[in-house]
């Protein structure tokens, strides 16, 4: 079974559960947690490694995270550790992730600058976004000296680029196009 497919049902699932036992909020945190222990490298080991048995992978699944998350993302994690799926756990959290977004009604929202912009412009921005979406905004932003100015603007899946570095490289492009007669 295709790997997006996987993460996606056991992510509906866990989100189906963790709204029916009125747990999202808390459950969106412990997957938060969980992405994040599961991207170092000892855990990717831990999960791709076909020499560790499954039993031990829950044990120690079960030690990392106990008393740190909810009894329902435990018990998802020990699952999906019995099902052998635990090298999809990412992509399962991201998926949920996603999930809880659209059921809060979130925007997720990415802005890179050539320089950094002050608290005040970002909170400007972010609320402007927010009435555009008509949704709250989770923002962030970052920094890239070779957009040289302007920014460009993440808002999910869509993007913004106003840089300088894309409008001189458009320009750039219509110049090699052009033929001088």
């Amino acid at each position: 079974m295709d790997q997006s497919r996987i993460a996606v049902r056991y992510a509906k699932a866990l989100f189906e559960l963790a709204q029916e036992k009125k747990l999202v909020e808390r459950v969106k945190a412990d997957t938060d947690l969980v992405a994040q222990v599961c991207a170092l490298p000892e855990m990717v080991q831990l999960a791709e490694s076909p020499v560790i048995k499954p039993s031990a992978k829950a044990k120690a699944f079960d030690k990392i995270f106990s008393g740190k998350v909810d009894a329902l993302t435990l018990a998802f994690l020990q699952m999906v550790v019995a099902n052998r799926r635990e090298r999809y756990i990412g992509a399962m959290c991201r998926n949920f992730a996603s999930r809880f977004y659209d059921y809060a009604n979130i925007r997720q929202v990415h802005i890179t600058t050539a320089a950094p912009i002050d608290e005040k412009t970002t909170e400007r921005l972010r609320k402007a976004i927010a009435e555009l979406c008509k949704s709250e905004v989770e923002m962030t932003a970052s920094e890239d000296p070779s957009l040289i100015g302007g920014f460009v603007l993440r808002i999910g899946d869509q993007q913004l680029d106003a840089s300088v570095s894309s409008k001189l490289n458009n320009l750039k492009q219509k110049f090699t196009q052009t033929s001088i007669n």
